[in-house]
């Protein structure tokens, strides 16, 4: 039987090879949205334009008037989807507290 000249790789050598081979497969979080987030994206566009819809169907009909309500409740939940849309994009979490307003008082006409 020939003897191969190559050692044959260790163990460790392996799972390193391994690992690497994982991480290049699975993207990362920070790398960019996934189809998760499209679709999350989506569901809040949509759901706020049936919602908004649904509110000025049932405004509309309620005040006997007939699409005003429909038209506005509609553009609003567009805007609202919008809004969730960029939160989300910017990290944002839906319960934020909002910042506090610095006092514009100028310097030197604080009481002493």
């Amino acid at each position: 039987m020939p003897k191969n000249s190559d050692p044959l790789p260790s163990l460790d050598e392996l799972s390193s090879k391994i690992d690497e081979a994982e991480r290049a497969r699975k993207p990362t979080p920070d790398e960019g949205p996934s189809s998760g987030s499209a679709g999350r994206v989506a569901i809040e566009l949509v759901s706020g334009v049936v919602v908004g819809f649904l509110i000025g169907f049932w405004a509309d009909k309620w005040l006997n008037t007939k699409p005003i309500f429909l038209i506005i409740c509609i553009l609003l939940g567009f805007a609202g989807g919008f809004w969730n849309i960029y939160r989300m994009s910017q990290g944002i979490p839906r319960n934020a507290p909002k910042r506090a307003k610095k006092s514009r008082t100028p310097k030197g006409s604080e009481k002493l």
